[in-house]
């Protein structure tokens, strides 16, 4: 009898679900013949490879109703048992099954058309890490009644698409459905996979598309990444658990592995700083070049920090490590490069790998240490990486006003959170007011002679570029409509020109408080012996499809403006090439600390440690991008692992793929970048290495 009932309960959720997939078959046309005209771009390929990705997508997506949503429909029926689905509750688990089906689909929908790139395994990681600040965002972007009316019209479809397979698993027989299921399964299981054999087989030999040159079966397997939601997570399942990279010889490289030290041997003998100079790392969300003054900007966006940075050296070749903010934030106040997995590194509590950031050499001198961000700092696990247990203050949008954080926030007055609330948080950040305020109040804390180091990150220039409504808009010269379309963060079809100066008003914004800070500090007679660090995390991108970063390693998102001010450092242009893993390295340059055996950078003042040809490497680990890059000589090498394609580009145009005629180069570059991702990949999945060494280091 029990097993009679197990097979009923079996045969009725398999029907179920197939009509599901039946009706996802019908429905899917109606919302694709929009993507696939962008992806084919008015190419023509014959009609059989026209069906192919209809074909996949319906494949794919019959594969993961039958290994995921029909096995947890079968689990929770039987954690509900016989009894108790008869009164409902099954169909109310069901229901909820529907819901998270349909949500999946119209979200990695709308990803898509944000981003090219549909919810893979790395966004729901990234949506389980930090799923309150992606809520917050999307609120931000898209405002609350657009958020609930989509969420309203997700639960109604799942309603009415319930009604209907009810209706049908009611009226048809269960294994008519599933025998008609199985047919159609069939056709397209042979026709998908043997077209794709034909195409390996097929006369076409090459296919200009997406900027690179492919083979059709190549150009058709990238094809498939974008048709829909279900070809992309299936293949990315399968791309996560493939091997991505190939072998190394190593040998061929001049490799540095430092034995680890204790903080007492590395200051032995430098207990009295000759030299003790307060520190500021200050980096700002997504400041391009172009937006200051003495970085070839052709209007005052920063007028504060091109006075500033008049002082300083200035470096116009200086690039961030990676194009989004959890992996690029991390390496100016660390010297390690954020490679350090396969696969998305999201950093735990307690890493198991060694590292010394900024305010481990300087607390044992006597320094006060803090980090004070408008940015969430567990985006990511951020925080985890950053707590050694030296930090004496920790100030960011998620304690800004939690007491029983203790030391590490303080509690505002009410009417500083009311404006806060009025005009200063969203998508988990904080206005840079008060950060700053922040900022000025701890060092106001501090006794006149006592030094400090200081890391912050101000987020206002982070889309939709928030503004408080009491603040003049420099650039931004528009009706209340558009405007109102900028605070609810609704940017897609507003002109590019709109959003750049809605962007440079943010700028104009966080200078003037960057400014307060900078008048604060030359008040307390401390300015003189303030050493300052200034970039930004990553620039950011513009053009008429996408703006943001995040994304791939463009010029354009990973070069970023670099100046640091000392007492005692002429100021000049420098055009050489740096990155952001030599800010470490040259704080305790100019410190007079010399250089901590763990990091991956250089001393930028210290001549004889930088090379003409020296190499350095990028790397993109996000949900729409996989790359990895190196930069040597006045050339670029991407290597993208999803489409398995190199580029290769060289200054001045960074943007146009020159790899065609320079395939030796190519080569070569090529290999030193594969022995580069070999070594990171290979010491961080090594306990004993990471027990008794520091990261390694491939010399120039």
């Amino acid at each position: 009898m029990a097993r009679a009932g197990l097979k009923n309960l079996l045969l009725q959720a398999s029907a179920y679900w197939m009509v599901f997939w039946g009706l996802y078959l019908l429905l899917f046309p109606l919302f694709k013949w929009g993507f696939l005209n962008d992806v084919n771009d008015g190419f023509e390929l014959p009609l059989v490879y026209e069906l192919q990705p209809f074909l996949g997508e319906f494949f794919y997506s019959f594969l993961l109703i039958t290994l995921v949503f029909l096995p947890l429909d079968l689990l929770v029926s039987s954690i509900i048992g016989r009894k108790n689905m008869s009164m409902g509750y099954g169909t109310f688990a069901r229901m909820l099954l529907t819901v998270i089906f349909i949500a999946f689909v119209v979200s990695s929908s709308i990803l898509y058309k944000l981003s090219g790139s549909y919810i893979g395994i790395e966004a729901l990681r990234m949506f389980l890490n930090d799923t309150i600040q992606l809520v917050q965002h999307a609120i931000h972007f898209y405002s609350l009644v657009l958020n609930l009316l989509v969420v309203t019209a997700i639960l109604a479809a799942s309603l009415i698409i319930m009604k209907i397979m009810q209706w049908l698993v009611v009226r048809v027989q269960c294994r008519s459905i599933l025998k008609a299921s199985l047919l159609v399964f069939v056709i397209v299981l042979f026709g998908f996979n043997g077209i794709r054999l034909a195409s390996s087989f097929s006369s076409y030999l090459v296919i200009e598309k997406f900027g690179q040159t492919y083979e059709l079966a190549e150009f058709l397997n990238e094809r498939q990444l974008k048709t829909g939601p279900f070809s992309f997570i299936a293949e990315d399942i399968i791309f996560q658990i493939l091997p991505t990279y190939t072998y190394v010889d190593l040998a061929a490289f001049h490799i540095r592995k430092n034995h680890q030290i204790s903080m007492e041997e590395y200051l032995r003998n430098k207990q009295t700083l000759s030299k003790k100079y307060d520190v500021i790392v200050l980096l700002i969300e997504s400041l391009r070049p172009d937006q200051l003054r003495n970085f070839g900007g052709k209007r005052d966006v920063m007028p504060n920090l091109d006075r500033v940075s008049q002082q300083a050296v200035r470096f116009h070749r200086a690039y961030a490590q990676s194009s989004h903010s959890n992996y690029a934030d991390v390496v100016p106040v660390s010297s390690h490069y954020p490679l350090r997995s396969r696969r998305t590194h999201i950093y735990p509590k307690n890493p198991e790998y060694p590292r010394v950031l900024l305010h481990d050499i300087l607390k044992p001198l006597g320094y006060k240490t803090a980090i004070i961000s408008s940015q969430n700092e567990n985006w990511g696990g951020m925080l985890n990486f950053y707590d050694t247990k030296n930090l004496d203050y920790i100030f960011h949008s998620a304690n800004m006003s939690s007491k029983a954080r203790g030391g590490f926030s303080r509690e505002f007055e009410d009417d500083e959170v009311a404006n806060w609330m009025s005009g200063g948080t969203k998508s988990g950040k904080l206005d840079d007011r008060l950060t700053v305020s922040e900022a000025i109040r701890w060092i106001g804390s501090l006794g006149d002679e006592q030094p400090y180091s200081l890391y912050m990150n101000l987020q206002n220039s982070h889309l939709p570029y928030e503004v408080p409504d009491n603040f003049p808009h420099r650039f931004l010269k528009v009706d209340e409509r558009i405007s109102n379309r900028f605070k609810a963060g609704k940017l897609i079809g507003l002109q590019i020109s709109d959003i750049k100066d809605a962007y440079s008003d943010s700028l104009f914004y966080i200078d003037y408080q960057v400014g307060r800070l900078v008048d604060f500090l030359k008040e307390k007679k401390r300015w003189d012996r303030t050493l300052l660090v200034v970039s930004a995390d990553t620039s950011t991108f513009f053009d008429g499809a996408f703006v943001g970063n995040g994304g791939n390693l463009d010029d354009e998102v990973v070069h970023v403006p670099l100046f640091i001010k000392a007492p005692g450092l002429e100021p000049k242009d420098d055009n050489r090439l740096v990155q952001h893993v030599d800010v470490l390295p040259t704080i305790t340059g100019i410190l007079g600390l010399g250089q901590h055996p763990s990091f991956q950078g250089i001393d930028l003042f210290d001549t004889s440690a930088y090379k003409a040809e020296r190499a350095i490497y990028l790397v993109a680990q996000s949900p729409v991008s996989y790359q990895y890059g190196m930069m040597q000589d006045g050339w670029k090498i991407i290597h993208d692992l999803r489409s398995k394609k190199y580029s290769l580009y060289h200054e001045p145009d960074l943007n146009r793929n020159v790899l065609s005629g320079n395939i030796t180069i190519a080569e070569t570059m090529a290999q030193q970048l594969q022995a580069w991702v070999a070594l990171q990949l290979g010491y961080y999945s090594n306990k004993e290495e990471m027990k008794e060494y520091y990261p390694p280091v491939i010399l120039d």
